[in-house]
């Protein structure tokens, strides 16, 4: 330190600065305390208001750390600078921990300062409890984690208690357990110490945690959501089945979970669209879920795949497939088969329909080319009967015309005769 630093903080200790004008520097927050804000304010008499062409600075510690320069905060989130409408500024430290404290802040306004000791108040403890497990599980387990503010380590001379519910039923006491198969306390070396909750189930759940250390007390309710919780499947809660769809050549998966939370994303490692949900059943803390996804068979058929569903952040593999029946040559070749005996035999019948048909045809032209004869022979025959009755009834004609004529000629003779004899 030079002497003129010197010289001015001997001036700034006993409130005045180089040009005999007060400066001095308060703490406007009457407690301090770990975790808590604190306020302390620049007064520069002799002035009326804060020049802002004049420099402010902040600093702290023995190395004079800088923490603002004319409102440009090394920290935002730590510090804050405000220029008040008076003669005054001020600088804002948030949440304050152990290294703030016990220390020298340093106002400068231009060449003049002032420093005061930010002291600690009093020791002070408070607890807080937080549930350290991110993702709840059925079956799994989750840590409760209770801290003492306010200290460095834990002293087990203090009591410690765990309990839980409305009634606060005791948990545990300064490391005696009540249930070893269900709890288990850990002392940290620090100023924590923890509950371990195994095999969790819905009854541990959506209910009041709290610890005491001596008579200090912090509780926690913890409450199922999508975020924290997961009741993940199981091979006796999950039925993965899958059919072939004929008519629209598709095969079809179905996935059912039983007792499952939150919803489940599921899909197939093709590229393919995610499952349907086709049912949902809630119950208090779970659910049964049903999903559904249509692929086509010839991508289905060309290889396995792999369903994967995603609960919450975590993802479960629930079923590894590879259509057999539906898939393999055999069944085609089958099919394929049956489909030509029943086209064969559709053709064949037709066939010996079309050839009784022919044949009946046939039978019905050679009828009638029969009885066309029939008709004409009788025809025939008439008109031969017909030729020979007139040519019988002309010959007879003829044969009358004969006798008669013979009779004629007869008779003559005969006359002939008879009159010989009379002569």
């Amino acid at each position: 330190m030079t002497l003129r630093q010197y010289f001015t903080l001997i001036l700034c200790l006993i409130g005045f600065n180089a040009r005999g004008e007060q400066v001095s520097l308060s703490l406007k927050t009457n407690t301090v305390s770990l975790g808590a804000n604190i306020i302390l304010t620049c007064t520069v008499d002799g002035v009326k208001k804060i020049d802002k062409q004049t420099t402010r600075q902040w600093s702290m510690g023995e190395n004079d750390e800088l923490l603002c320069y004319n409102g440009r905060i090394n920290n935002i989130k730590k510090y804050e600078e405000k220029v008040l409408q008076t003669n005054k500024f001020s600088l804002t430290i948030f949440n304050v921990t152990k290294s703030d404290l016990n220390i020298v802040y340093q106002c400068r306004y231009g060449f003049d300062a002032a420093r005061k000791l930010i002291e600690a108040d009093e020791s002070q403890t408070f607890l807080s409890l937080i549930l350290v497990t991110d993702v709840i599980i059925f079956g799994g387990y989750i840590i409760l984690t209770c801290a003492i503010h306010g200290i460095s380590k834990v002293d087990k001379d203090v009591t410690r208690q765990w309990s839980m519910g409305n009634e606060d039923q005791l948990l545990s006491y300064n490391g005696r357990i009540n249930n070893h198969g269900k709890f288990k306390e850990t002392l940290f070396p620090g100023n924590e110490f923890s509950l371990k909750i195994f095999n969790v189930t819905a009854e541990d759940v959506n209910i009041t945690y709290r610890c005491r250390y001596g008579f200090d007390t912090a509780s926690l309710f913890i409450e199922l959501n999508e975020y924290n919780y997961v009741n993940p499947p199981t091979p006796a809660s999950t039925t993965v089945k899958y059919f072939l769809d004929k008519q629209m050549d598709t095969i079809n998966i179905s996935v059912n979970f039983k007792r499952v939370f939150p919803i489940p994303i599921c899909s197939v490692n093709i590229n393919a669209t995610k499952f349907d949900i086709t049912d949902l059943r809630k119950h208090e803390v779970d659910m049964d879920v049903n999903l559904s996804l249509s692929l086509q068979r010839r991508v289905a058929c060309s290889r396995s795949f792999n369903i994967s569903c995603h609960f919450a952040r975590k993802q479960y593999d629930v079923g590894y497939l590879k259509p057999k029946d539906e898939c393999s040559t055999k069944g085609q070749f089958d099919a394929t088969i049956i489909l030509l005996i029943i086209l064969i035999s559709i053709g064949v019948l037709i066939l010996i329909l079309v050839l009784v048909r022919i044949k009946r045809l046939v039978l019905d032209v050679r009828e009638n080319k029969k009885e066309d004869t029939t008709c004409a022979k009788d025809k025939n025959q008439t008109d031969r009967k017909t030729v020979l009755s007139e040519d019988e009834e002309e010959n007879k004609q003829i044969d009358d015309n004969m006798e008669s004529e013979k009779f004629i000629i007869v008779s003559k003779a005969n006359d002939s005769n008879l009159e010989e004899t009379e002569v």
